[in-house]
């Protein structure tokens, strides 16, 4: 005689044997944390940091901006983490850096370039790794744009210009910063 809690046992069996998972399938979560380390040759290292922990709606993120030297090189290291249902220590960002690229848009009169020290397998720039190069005392936003799937052969696109990137946005922080004499 077959007792209940086998026989529930067999339909669940039967039950996950009959679903068809996709594994090819990839869950994405939004990217919630971007670290922007900028370390001088001499000096402290300024550490720019976005955290929204729920994701987009809810509660506001937090965003803590710093103060760069004027004059100065930085060498920049950007660190994601996406934390939402499935807890996540890197993004597809880093694990597919050809169909990713990093953007880094000065903006509102602050004085700094930035040059990309990094390159995927085809040779074109991700954004994980650049080099800073701040100008005359300012004050502006730095806009860090991540996004999938551009078209790094545009005209401009290797050279950090989004005009003509096309692609998705994967995220997009804005850091009020202050380049100080």
């Amino acid at each position: 005689m077959f007792r209940p809690a086998f026989l529930l046992f067999i339909i669940s069996i039967s039950g996950f044997a009959s679903c068809e998972w996709q594994h090819d399938e990839v869950y994405e979560e939004p990217i919630t944390s971007l670290t922007y380390i900028l370390t001088p040759d001499s000096g402290t290292a300024v550490v720019l940091q976005y955290l929204d922990r729920d994701g987009e709606g809810g509660r506001p993120a937090i965003i803590n901006s710093g103060t760069l030297q004027a004059n100065t090189i930085y060498n920049g290291e950007i660190k994601l983490n996406l934390l939402g249902k499935h807890m996540i220590d890197t993004s597809s960002v880093a694990e597919q850096p050809e169909k990713h690229q990093i953007f880094f848009l000065p903006q509102d009169g602050l004085q700094l370039t930035t040059e990309y020290a990094d390159r995927d397998a085809n040779g074109y720039p991700v954004g994980f790794k650049t080099i800073v190069n701040t100008g005359s005392a300012s004050e502006g936003t730095l806009t860090i744009i991540i996004k999938d799937q551009p078209n790094k052969s545009a005209p401009g696109v290797a050279d950090g210009d989004l005009t003509n990137a096309g692609g998705s946005i994967d995220a997009e922080v804005s850091f009020e910063l202050t380049i100080s004499n």
